[in-house]
């Protein structure tokens, strides 16, 4: 976001990973509630799943479970998106179940490529899945090579994040 310095110069912050560089962050979205073991389990299942498959047929509740895993208050924290984009590896933890950021980045590029789609079998798969975060996990790839590159400037992250 652009701010005026002391003179009166017109400066522009930016999200960039000097001096803070981790590891890995440790993501905390809650006690396991409202089936969130299940939604945990289907994050991580994604990747053997053949949506292009006429007999696929989503399973509701766990599609459900998961769009309440995204109501979760941390998915709305636009100060957590620095911290994850600058760790080199995330983990997403809630209750005793573990996840790993990329899985939520497949997860975000599924819910993209199907969500128009007219098919009546993937409908529960098809709303539900907005937040803040979760704008920022469909473009995540791009956003790592940004933060690589130098950094990217705040403005442009707040307008992205809405």
């Amino acid at each position: 976001m652009p701010k005026v310095g002391h003179n009166g110069k017109l400066h522009s912050i930016e999200i960039t990973a000097d001096p803070y560089i981790a590891s890995q962050a440790w993501v905390w979205l809650g006690e396991s509630e409202d089936n969130s073991d299940d939604a945990i389990d289907l994050v991580k299942s994604l990747h053997k799943i053949d949506f292009d498959d006429p007999t696929y047929q989503p399973e509701g509740e766990r599609w459900t479970a998961l769009k309440r895993l995204f109501q979760r208050p941390w998915w709305g924290r636009l100060w957590v998106v620095q911290e994850c984009l600058l760790a080199q590896k995330v983990s997403m933890n809630c209750g005793k179940k573990v996840v790993g950021m990329e899985s939520f980045v497949h997860l975000k590029q599924i819910e993209h490529k199907y969500r128009r789609n007219v098919d009546a079998r993937l409908k529960p798969m098809q709303a539900g899945l907005h937040s803040p975060f979760g704008i920022i996990l469909r473009d995540w790839g791009r956003l790592k090579r940004m933060i690589a590159a130098g950094g990217i400037p705040l403005f442009q992250m707040l307008s992205v994040t809405g």
